[in-house]
């Protein structure tokens, strides 16, 4: 069902981890999928291993109480 609502209202991001002032790892508080952001280039790519070996850290490992809770909103069209 919250596969649904992200389809229709697009998900609802906040910051997993920062790794530079222009790339950082966010999730989805509603269906829980977490991806990488590019703030120079403004593009979101649903996280992978690629990432995970790229930046040393896998966000689907970390304890939910362990998540950030900064909200960033939802995703934006260009």
């Amino acid at each position: 069902m919250t596969n649904i609502i992200c389809k229709i209202l697009d998900h609802k991001y906040y910051v997993v981890k920062k790794f530079s002032y222009v790339t950082m790892c966010v999730g989805c508080r509603r269906c829980g999928k977490f991806f990488a952001m590019n703030d120079e280039v403004k593009v979101f790519l649903e996280w992978d291993g690629e990432f995970s070996q790229l930046y040393n850290f896998n966000p689907y490992d970390l304890p939910e109480n362990q998540l950030k809770t900064t909200d960033i909103g939802t995703k934006k069209t260009f």
